[in-house]
């Protein structure tokens, strides 16, 4: 299913932050200005324990819609 942040244009893009390495780590893009680390934790919980949320940002500290996630587990990155 996707979901769509609140005040986002479009569902949420959630891929592998590095398609070539096994990893537990996720992309995910499409965010709203205004989704923040608990909002996307919030969601991505469910799939397993988070160890890191990095929110990508301007110079300037506004956000550009982005994160990264890692999962303490890698399955929980591939459900």
């Amino acid at each position: 299913d996707k979901y769509t942040f609140p005040g986002a244009r479009r569902p949420a893009q959630v891929k592998p932050a590095e398609p070539s390495v096994p990893e537990n780590k996720l992309f995910v893009g499409m965010l709203s200005k205004k989704a923040g680390e608990n909002e996307v934790r919030e969601l991505f919980q469910p799939f397993g324990e988070i160890r890191e949320i990095y929110m990508i940002r301007n110079p300037d500290g506004s956000s550009k819609c982005a994160a990264f996630l890692r999962y303490v587990q890698r399955e929980a990155a591939i459900h």
